[in-house]
């Protein structure tokens, strides 16, 4: 599933969905911009040759055209490399982005709680910008850092051996610091990742809470979960200073010494005549032109260290267990009746050892309406969770035209079934685009045939616009009961054989649920229709009535079917 995005560490962004342009042009930075520090290195070593010729009263003109040449290869190679890091490395938050978002759509909508979307929230946003940092800002640095010190290393071998090796001596003691520096801010970065993701938990659930809390008169935090969470984010951005502060200023004491040891040693060996005024004046360079880069090094240490965390975060949610999905789907034979709907032997245990359904078989016919029935918790919606495989059974299995929802997939199963759930999100868009998304390819006819099935012919007329009245976000400028009416015509328009309705009646009123419940049967041409419901209305229209109890079915009253289809143009859709 993983593939590498470059093969520096600084570069390797693993996820599934990386272009390969975006691998390519990461490599072509990390390539030049180790070029360029090459360069940078040799147009220091080429100082000496003109500060010899200065020195010994010779014309440095040929000196000087070599070092323009370096050092204009240097700049050319320096702004390629940053250029295309910076391009190509803002150019992964897309597909990371994407990778989230189908890493989101794979996973079971019961484990879509507050913590997890406070997480993705958190990931979405902190983290994978802070990813798309390690090589569009931390790259040049990095490579600066390593390849300099060789370069000047290596310079620094043919004018005086002996600053050199006390350069290579010196080394490790500037890896420990660096790595030291950085794992001081790991050690808290997982308690502050952890700390800002409550906040956002915590935000979602007030803004949630509004309608509520604002009925009852409070608009505030009630409970002051927000406060304290934003109170513990606080402590852990204190506690991340307190850690990283005295790293980074132990890896500058360090870099200040390891150059104040270096200029000791270039003393001595003037003094000593080892090296003459042109070597000492091209080692001077090489010393300060070293230490500023591992300096910055060691700016970037902490950066570097949160960017590798995010990136660990993030690799372990895309990795993370989704709903199994086939290797090759299978795709059931389909008829004009509809599809039956089979629960065999079906048991679903939640994530807290509840028991929410225990062994539960069900046969529903093709082209049949069933209405299951109960009381709050009975289990009525599990069954809807199931059939629109939000869950999947802990045992037993759910078969739509005979085949496992597992073989058949998520995109398999969607496209045989049309919901309509008791609370319903609509797009900030107008009402007829609301309706046609469930099928984007659908006339305007059969989409207004669809409208007017659904009650909303009335709505229509007495809005400003007409169908192309726009709903708000959330569907904010509709009453529940006409956005509800929007998702009942949306799953009538999608023309699937299965429709699955939770308490789709609940938020209309009287009338408007005769109606609605009148017009369903001919609408939607044949489907079968599985509908979760306390309406005595809905429960006289069906073919068959399951009541369930405590997770298990104590009776199911079979009719016969005395209802004729009239489908809408256009209909059967699969």
């Amino acid at each position: 599933m993983v593939r590498a995005a470059g093969g520096h560490v600084l570069t390797r962004i693993t996820t599934a969905n990386v272009p390969d342009e975006h691998r390519r042009g990461l490599r072509a930075a990390e390539a030049l911009l180790v070029a360029a520090a090459i360069a940078q290195g040799a147009g220091i070593g080429a100082l000496f040759p003109v500060f010899h010729a200065l020195d010994e009263a010779r014309s440095p003109w040929p000196s000087l055209t070599l070092l323009a040449i370096l050092w204009a290869a240097w700049a050319v190679l320096q702004a390629a490399g940053t250029a295309l890091a910076r391009s190509h490395g803002y150019g992964l938050a897309g597909p990371l982005l994407t990778a989230i978002g189908e890493q989101v759509g794979s996973m079971a909508p019961g484990r879509l709680t507050g913590p997890v979307v406070g997480t993705v929230s958190r990931l979405a946003v902190s983290d994978v910008m802070s990813l798309v940092t390690r090589p569009a800002h931390l790259l040049d640095p990095a490579i600066g850092a390593v390849v300099t010190p060789v370069a000047a290393l290596a310079v620094a071998g043919f004018i005086d051996p002996a600053v050199s090796a006390v350069g290579l001596a010196l080394l490790p003691l500037i890896l420990v610091a660096y790595l030291w520096c950085g794992r001081r801010v790991a050690r808290s970065e997982a308690a502050l990742h952890d700390a800002a993701a409550d906040v956002a938990t915590r935000i979602v659930e007030l803004a949630e809470q509004q309608p509520v809390l604002r009925s009852a008169g409070r608009a505030d935090d009630p409970d002051g979960q927000v406060s304290r969470a934003l109170n513990r984010l606080d402590r852990r951005q204190r506690q991340l200073l307190r850690e990283a502060l005295p790293g980074l200023a132990g890896y500058v004491v360090v870099i200040q010494c390891v150059i104040a040891l270096l200029v000791v040693v270039l003393g001595l060996a003037a003094l000593d005549g080892r090296v003459g005024t042109a070597g000492l004046l091209t080692l001077a360079v090489l010393v300060v032109r070293t230490g500023e880069q591992l300096l910055h090094a060691g700016e970037h240490a902490g950066a570097s260290r949160l960017a590798a965390a995010a990136q660990r975060r993030i690799d372990d949610f895309l990795e993370g267990e989704g709903l199994p999905e086939p290797a090759v789907p299978r795709h059931p034979q389909l008829s004009p009746s509809g599809i039956s709907v089979t629960l065999d032997d079906v048991t679903l245990v939640r994530s807290d050892g509840r028991r929410a359904l225990a062994d539960v078989s069900l046969e529903i016919p093709a082209g049949a309406m069933a209405a299951i029935v109960g009381e709050s918790g009975a289990g009525k919606s599990t069954i809807v969770q199931l059939l629109t495989r939000m869950i999947d059974p802990t045992s037993g299995a759910v078969r739509l035209a005979g085949v496992d929802t597992r073989d058949l997939g998520t995109a398999g199963v969607a496209r045989l079934v049309a919901p309509v759930f008791q609370h319903t999100h609509l797009f900030d868009d107008t009402m007829v685009a609301n309706i046609a998304i469930a099928r984007p390819d659908a006339s305007p006819a059969h989409i207004e045939a669809a409208a007017r099935a659904a009650g909303l012919d009335e709505v229509a007329a007495r809005v400003p616009d007409g169908w192309e009245t726009r709903v708000g976000e959330g569907g904010s400028l509709l009453s529940s009961g006409e956005r509800q009416r929007v998702a009942i015509a949306r799953a009538i328009a999608k023309g699937s054989p299965l429709l699955v309705l939770d308490e789709f009646t609940s938020v209309l009123d009287a009338s408007t649920e005769s109606e609605v419940v009148a017009a369903l049967r001919g609408a939607v041409g044949g489907a079968t229709v599985v509908i979760v419901t306390h309406s005595p209305a809905v429960v006289s229209a069906a073919d068959v009535v399951v009541t369930i109890a405590d997770g298990h079915i104590v009776g199911v009253e079979r009719r016969t079917p005395n209802v004729s289809h009239s489908p809408i143009e256009g209909d059967a859709h699969v």
